[in-house]
Parts: C-alpha cells; sequence; structure tokens
C-alpha cells in the first residue's frame, strides 16, 4: 500500500464496479501531519483520526481532495477488483 497524491488535480474519485469480499479498502491518511505522530494520543473520535478507510461496495462512488493523501489495500481476493478512477484537473491552479 503506497500512500499517494494526484499533483495538479483538484479532485480525485473512484466508481466502484465490482468489489469482491477482501478486495481492499480505500484509505485516507489526515493532512496534519502532527495528528499522524506517535506521540498523538488523543482517543480516536470521528473528527481526529489518523487515517480512515472505506471498505469498496458495488456501486460506490468517492470523490476527494486530489492533495489529500490515501492509498488502496491490495486485492485478496481470487476475483478481480472492478473500479474506473479518474482526476478532475482544472488549468487555473
Amino acid at each position: 500500500m503506497i500512500p499517494h497524491v494526484h499533483p495538479r488535480a483538484v479532485l480525485g474519485a473512484t466508481l466502484y464496479i465490482q468489489t469482491p469480499e477482501d478486495c481492499g479498502r480505500i484509505k485516507f491518511i489526515h493532512p496534519n501531519l502532527a495528528a499522524r505522530q506517535a506521540f498523538y494520543s488523543f482517543k480516536d473520535v470521528d473528527y481526529n483520526y489518523k487515517s480512515y478507510s472505506f471498505v469498496p461496495r458495488p456501486g460506490m462512488f468517492i470523490a476527494f481532495p486530489a492533495w489529500l493523501d490515501h492509498a488502496v489495500e491490495e486485492n485478496l481476493s481470487t476475483t478481480d477488483r472492478i473500479s474506473i478512477s479518474f482526476n478532475i484537473i482544472s488549468d487555473d491552479i
């Protein structure tokens, strides 16, 4: 799983078509570096997770800021995970 961003893009998006069990989650990583440090000791609640993952389901559409670190887990299923991913890019940035 390699965290990455999409340079020059405004938004990244994925539409999931086929999502067998154990096909891998998409993970979004907190953008505040201090929030990801080992000394960060606050209890995890909805607004302060170090990262947050979604289990994909067929028909699920996820859009996110392209600057947000994210990664996709390996597909451990014997069936292909099928998704359509794309970026929205603006020449005005």
